[in-house]
């Protein structure tokens, strides 16, 4: 291949953005792996099961405010949720990603819902 050809793949929309979205999604997790409040959920998500369906159903509850809201997306919160089931139980992470794709309106929960399933469907494999 070519420089030239390479040049235009790099350059072409598909690539920046497909790196803008990789980029943002460490990013987010990272401020996530750090925030206090998050870390506190977490903590609670792994010692009690209870506590992580109770996530899952936040999450589900919000989902449906984000369909009948053009307003407010809760787009970030939703992600926050989905992050700490992720790292405490990736089983209910994976129910509550399938759940997210379904929904629109959203972006950081669904480029970690994506994450989720990659992950999660690579790991079994």
């Amino acid at each position: 291949m070519l420089p030239n050809e390479h040049f235009e793949e790099i350059e072409s929309l598909e690539f920046r953005i497909q790196f803008s979205v990789v980029g943002g999604l460490k990013i987010l997790q990272i401020a996530m792996d750090r925030h206090q409040t998050l870390l506190a959920l977490r903590s609670e998500v792994a010692r009690d099961e209870d506590s992580a369906n109770a996530v899952f159903r936040r999450i589900l509850l919000l989902l449906g405010k984000v369909e009948a809201e053009s307003k407010l997306s809760f787009d970030e919160s939703i992600a926050a949720y989905l992050f700490c089931l992720l790292k405490e139980k990736p089983i209910i992470a994976y129910r509550a990603s399938k759940r997210i794709l379904e929904t629109g309106g959203l972006w950081w929960s669904v480029q970690l819902a994506l994450h989720v399933i990659e992950t999660t469907e690579t790991e079994a494999a």
